[in-house]
């Protein structure tokens, strides 16, 4: 296998894998709804297990619920109502955004994680509050005015959110539209689509702490005074997860024993990437955590980028080997030796197909 911008998962952690189902399909009307937020459709369809499917008419396929971008009424097909999101459809903008403090309430409607927190949002769009009717049960307000409800009428099943919900610009990522300061738009929707995959029997795995270690490898069950067994046994014990990160070049010789240990406790032990292996320090430039500026146009750019995919490129084929001759999964991320990477180095990660970079000091290049 070598490196390519499409990945595949890998399972870290059998035992605490999602249970997996049939996607559901949710429908977005209008049909250009769909058309201009596709990005961000297709973001939420690499998380979640659903399908989003525009239409105008009657839709093809049976809906487990819809997304509606346009008033607040239901949408119902065959005499029967499906749980629908109404969601603003008009995108004004502000000249200058606007400070919001969203107070959440204690309801089984919203996620547990957010019951009774007050969330900062700031918002460029235009939106005004939800006018609420008797018997509408209130999930979100800022201030006095709700911003989300949940409207249950007979046929009516309609949560309806006062906040509109742009397309993700070339570029963003799904978490850029749900992080403080920036969230009311899409919690809504992500509620809806975890509601519906819990009825279709997906369970999410449980939040369990989680431990990165540097530097052990695989040569023998002890690294020093680090007993890869009682690490084990502990996290076992007391339901934590370790990662630890295992040098590419460390990885030619295997005890057998330490592997079983990986093998049988994947609960509890990981392994990814640490490295990759440092070239000589006068190879890199601009480590994360320093200011250099935007190097874009500096000829030296393209030698230390070549220079970094060459290393990258080693680095995935000794882990590549290791997993055909081990048979225990290394995740595509990356803990930079020594605290040190390049901005060449991010940039080839990402085409090469890494997930991610764990990393203890802010990229400051990155903002």
């Amino acid at each position: 296998m070598t490196p390519s911008n499409q990945t595949t998962p890998r399972d870290t952690s059998a035992a605490a894998a999602p249970a997996k189902v049939d996607a559901p399909v949710l429908g977005v009307y209008p049909k250009a709804g769909w058309e201009e937020r596709r990005r961000l459709f297709e973001a939420i369809e690499r998380v979640y297990p659903v399908r989003f499917q525009g239409f105008d008419d009657s839709p093809e396929a049976d809906l487990a619920a819809a997304v509606h971008f346009r008033g607040d009424e239901v949408l119902a097909w065959d005499g029967r109502s499906i749980p629908t999101l109404s969601i603003p459809a008009a995108l004004e903008r502000r000249e200058t955004p606007v400070d919001h403090t969203i107070d959440l309430e204690f309801h089984p409607q919203v996620d547990d994680l957010f019951h009774g927190r007050s969330l900062a949002e700031r918002t460029g769009l235009c939106w005004s509050p939800i006018d609420a009717r008797p018997g509408d049960q209130i999930l979100a307000r800022s201030g006095d005015d709700p911003v989300w409800v949940w409207r249950l009428e007979e046929k009516w099943n309609v949560f309806i959110s006062a906040a509109p919900l742009s397309d993700l610009e070339e570029g963003e990522r799904l978490v850029d539209r749900f992080r403080p300061g920036c969230f009311l738009g899409l919690l809504p929707l992500l509620q809806l689509v975890r509601a519906v995959l819990m009825r279709s029997g997906w369970q999410e795995s449980p939040l369990r702490a989680a431990m990165v270690v540097d530097g052990p490898n695989l040569q023998s069950e002890r690294y020093g005074r680090l007993s890869l067994a009682e690490l084990a046994r502990n996290a076992d014990q007391y339901d934590y997860h370790v990662s630890i990160g295992m040098r590419p070049v460390d990885s030619w010789r295997v005890d057998s024993g330490a592997v079983d240990l990986f093998r049988t406790k994947r609960k509890q032990l990981s392994l990814h990437f640490c490295g990759p292996d440092r070239a000589p320090r006068s190879d890199t430039k601009s480590p994360i955590g320093s200011s250099p500026g935007d190097p874009a146009g500096d000829p030296q750019d393209v030698l230390n980028e070549a220079a970094c995919a060459a290393r990258l490129a080693l680095a995935w084929k000794r882990i590549d080997r290791f997993e055909t001759k081990s048979l225990i999964p290394v995740s595509r991320v990356v803990s930079p030796e020594s605290g040190v990477s390049t901005i060449a180095e991010a940039r080839m990660m990402r085409r090469l197909g890494f997930e991610a970079v764990c990393y203890d000091q802010p990229a400051q290049w990155m903002d």
